[in-house]
């Protein structure tokens, strides 16, 4: 995908947390390359929302502090964000469970249909928040 799509408009990089990586160094060290290889300077990074083996739930503030520090404002720490606003932007009234969630620092599981993919309303709010981040870059 990304031989066809080197050289398009716009980029969206969204690397989930089974990318193959051993450390934050390396998610980014990645994401750079895939930056560099698209012949784009037009582009957003989304951080992943679930913590895995490399990036315990405790250390998801580091790796989102180590992606804005190297992304700017190119980044979207989406996790943090869904913790935050998610539900509220979503229109959800928050359950027992999501508010258990929240206050661990993980992602409501009204906006989750498995606990790592996203419902509609997850998917929705994801687009809209590149699609404001686009306007905000200028793209």
């Amino acid at each position: 995908a990304m031989r066809e799509l080197r050289g398009a408009y716009a980029n969206v990089f969204f690397v989930g947390q089974n990318a193959g990586f051993s450390t934050v160094e390396d998610y980014i060290s990645q994401i750079k390359a895939m930056i560099a290889y698209s012949g784009c300077e037009r582009y957003v990074v989304v951080s992943f929302h679930k913590p895995n083996w490399v990036v315990p739930l405790e250390k998801m503030p580091q790796m989102e502090a180590a992606l804005k520090a190297e992304f700017s404002r190119h980044y979207i720490a989406l996790r943090d964000y869904l913790v935050r606003d998610g539900l509220k932007d979503a229109g959800l009234k928050p359950s027992e469970k999501d508010a258990e969630a929240v206050a661990n620092g993980e992602v409501p599981p009204q906006l989750m249909t498995d606990g790592c993919h996203f419902t509609d309303a997850g998917y929705a709010l994801i687009a809209a928040q590149v699609a404001q981040r686009f306007k905000k870059l200028g793209y």
